[in-house]
């Protein structure tokens, strides 16, 4: 699994566009001040999406950081703004002893109060023990919980192990859980072409919610993740989960037309206004191509 310690510096590139970004102060809230940014936004979620395995036109937010994008995952995964959504004491989270700070964090800002956690199967690795985990879940359905949520790691911060994607999956089926995925660190294989380490991706296709953070491996600045949502692909759905009306926006938040046209980005999800940290990603990936990226993650 990869074993990086730190963020990668940002790329020439990504740092003279940071500073481009800065002057311009766009805000990703509407899609009217920041035309370009949302298209931008929109074309690197598909990137991601396809890069994965996924469907390209996978649902997806971009958050600034990490820590939100996970917060995002979670939120949705307890049902975010929906009206049948449960009460937050029926959610159980259940997840390796290895887990990030963002995610105790997110669980304690979304008032989900009964989190489990779940030993490793080897010390050494870090990795969940998977036959536990299930266990738990199962107590937890047995208990009456409404939504039960298992979060999976793909590269762990400590000694960058990925937990068995398919076999969480294959879980959460079975309990009718939801599965989060917290990909921060390891998301960026997507661009590897090393059998090894794309092996690490299986199983990510039947995620509910995938964070990943550019921040990482691709050289951009500090905040710029993406939250994906591999199975809310219809449209009344997602938003039923993480749209809020914008009535004093000039553009209807169901505007899907003409040119520039579409939704403001900034209906979705948590956040309100949002720079457009994505620009500096996509003028790096402009400059490095696709065969550039891969080099660095893979080299």
């Amino acid at each position: 699994p990869p074993t990086r310690v730190r963020d990668t510096a940002p790329h020439p590139a990504a740092a003279l566009t940071d500073a481009l970004v800065s002057s311009l102060n766009n805000n990703l809230l509407f899609r009217e001040i920041s035309p370009l940014a949302s298209v931008v936004e929109e074309q690197l979620n598909a990137e991601f999406a396809t890069s994965l395995g996924l469907p390209p036109a996978t649902p997806g937010l971009w958050t600034s950081g990490g820590s939100l994008a996970n917060l995002t995952g979670l939120f949705a995964a307890a049902g975010g703004y929906a009206e049948d959504a449960p009460p937050r004491h029926e959610v159980v989270v259940v997840m390796g002893e290895r887990w990030h700070a963002s995610i105790g964090k997110a669980c304690r800002i979304l008032g989900l109060p009964n989190v489990v956690t779940v030993p490793p199967l080897d010390p050494g690795s870090g990795c969940v023990d998977v036959a536990l985990l299930d266990e738990a879940v199962a107590r937890a359905r047995a208990d009456g919980c409404a939504r039960p949520v298992v979060v999976g790691v793909l590269g762990g911060t400590v000694n960058g192990h990925v937990d068995d994607m398919s076999a969480l999956a294959e879980v959460c089926q079975r309990h009718g859980a939801w599965l989060h995925v917290d990909a921060i660190w390891g998301g960026a294989l997507a661009y590897s072409a090393d059998p090894t380490c794309r092996a690490y991706l299986r199983g990510l296709e039947h995620a509910d919610s995938i964070a990943i953070g550019p921040q990482k491996w691709l050289f951009t600045p500090r905040l710029c993740a993406l939250t994906l949502f591999p199975k809310l692909l219809d449209p009344d759905e997602f938003d039923a989960i993480l749209a809020s009306a914008m009535p004093y926006s000039a553009k209807s938040d169901d505007d899907d037309g003409g040119e520039g046209g579409g939704a403001n980005r900034g209906m979705w999800g948590l956040q309100g206004s949002r720079r457009a940290d994505c620009l500096p990603l996509w003028a790096t990936m402009q400059v490095l191509g696709r065969r550039g990226v891969q080099e660095y993650v893979d080299g």
